[in-house]
């Protein structure tokens, strides 16, 4: 499988430590990522750049995928939040998180190993499912 351009957008506060450990574990699972470091937010604008640099956004939009960490937007007139306009600019209104249950962790719900409704999780390990 040949590399995946993705853009790296490593924001500040905990987000550099936060993206270097996604870059880990994708790295241990074999991942074949070639990274584009891009700025954004306070690390952009410590640049001398805008908050979301049309170079950033240029790149997003080039290889359709980003990994973002948390990026502060300014307290102040004239400052949009950067995940706003990212969704904006993108079409993006959804926050899909899958899950996965490891099968040592107490759960609070069983089968949640999907994205989906926990309904459908539910249907799915009913006695009338599994006749």
């Amino acid at each position: 499988m040949p590399e995946k351009d993705v853009v790296l957008l490593t924001g500040d506060g905990i987000g550099p430590e936060i993206t270097a450990a996604v870059q880990d574990v994708l790295d241990a699972a074999g991942a074949k990522i070639n990274w584009i470091e891009a700025s954004i937010g306070l690390s952009a604008l410590d640049q001398g750049l805008e908050l979301l640099p049309k170079e950033t956004m240029d790149a997003i939009g080039r290889c359709r995928v980003a990994l973002k960490g948390p990026c502060t937007t300014p307290v102040g007139t004239g400052f949009t939040s950067v995940n706003v306009a990212l969704r904006k600019a993108f079409d993006l209104y959804a926050a899909v998180r899958p899950v996965r249950n490891l099968p040592v962790t107490p759960i609070a719900r069983l089968m949640v190993n999907e994205v989906g409704s926990p309904a459908k999780a539910a249907a799915a390990s009913s006695p009338a499912a599994s006749a």
